[in-house]
């Protein structure tokens, strides 16, 4: 088979001042956020796609406590490595990401999930594994803990476009 590489470029408005509400119409500061993503399929091993991304922002200052966690203006990269497969039915994905602050104090957090599904016509039914480890210095995630969630679910896809989940964790 054929091999193919695939590549993302995209430059967008960033992060806020807090994780929530996300920006859309307006950009908090004059940076933009990027983020560059590759994907290679090798043609020796069909169904499998092995890539990374790079996401890189500026984040302002939140001087307002009503409206979230204080904290100076931060550099953000997110660095992550994926991993998939699908062939005969079978889902498998992988996915790790570091997410890396630079502030007056620096906090680097990571994550991870597997999950794995068959698919049975329409059907999915699939189990997921996903790990959260917060940096307790971070001053942007300062509520969130570290968690580890395991899942059991069913995708059934209505079009190529559209799935509903029904998802037990």
């Amino acid at each position: 088979g054929e091999s193919a590489l695939h590549y993302t470029i995209e430059v967008g408005n960033g992060r806020g001042p807090t994780a929530d509400p996300p920006q859309v119409a307006i950009d908090a500061n004059d940076s933009k956020a990027l983020n560059l993503a590759l994907a290679f399929d090798p043609g020796a091993l069909p169904g499998l796609r092995i890539g990374g991304n790079l996401y890189l922002d500026r984040i302002p200052a939140n001087d307002d406590a009503d409206s979230g966690p204080l904290h100076t203006a931060m550099d953000e990269a997110i660095t992550g490595l994926f991993v998939a497969y699908e062939r005969d039915g079978w889902r498998g994905t992988a996915e790790f990401f570091s997410i890396a602050h630079e502030a007056e104090v620096d906090a680097d957090s990571s994550g991870w999930y597997v999950e794995l599904g068959r698919r049975m016509g329409a059907w999915t039914p699939y189990v997921r594994i996903d790990t959260v480890e917060v940096d307790d210095a971070d001053t942007f995630f300062p509520t969130l803990d570290d968690q580890t969630t395991t899942a059991l679910g069913v995708r059934h896809d209505l079009t190529s476009w559209a799935a509903v989940k029904l998802q037990l964790e």
